[in-house]
């Protein structure tokens, strides 16, 4: 802090160095042999442009109801892009891949194992490969836990005649 009182004394003197005095000095240009350039700095730089700061809202994909649940005929079950689950028993799809109840029942989700070979797709050595499609089904009835009662209800077993 003193240090700059100091030199205010010696920018001043300087600058009355610079210029001539007398009544003669009034009508004359006299170049400064050294000249004070005073530069200002900016507290604060200027900001510049970002390319973040905007969003799109949110498209509220995923599960609407859970396994077990009871559920109406019209609920929406699952919101997605794209068949990330398939539609089962008592379930429709809607134009955007929404899958809803059809009927008053409960939700049960399930993975099954499904063979298929791809169309138009060389496989490798000729294998089919293995893929387990999710489907969601509505029953009108509660499910108990056991998983083979899950597919029984899907395909009913044959009667015999």
């Amino acid at each position: 802090m003193f240090s700059m009182l100091r030199n205010r004394g010696a920018v001043a003197s300087a600058a009355a160095a610079c210029l001539p005095t007398g009544v003669a000095a009034l009508n004359q240009q006299v170049p400064c042999a050294s000249s004070l350039v005073f530069k200002r700095f900016a507290m604060k730089y200027a900001a510049g442009s970002t390319d973040n700061g905007r969003s799109s809202k949110g498209k509220h994909l995923g599960p609407y109801r859970g396994d077990g649940e009871h559920v109406s005929a019209g609920m929406i079950l699952y919101r997605q892009r794209g068949t990330r689950f398939h539609p089962g028993h008592g379930v429709g799809v809607g134009r955007d891949y929404t899958l809803f109840s059809l009927l008053d029942g409960y939700v049960a989700f399930e993975n099954r194992l499904t063979q298929f070979g791809r169309k138009g797709v060389a496989s490798r050595a000729g294998r089919k490969h293995k893929y387990f499609r999710k489907f969601i089904h509505v029953f009108e009835f509660e499910q108990p836990a056991k998983p083979d009662f899950l597919l029984s209800a899907v395909r009913p077993p044959p009667t015999s005649a």
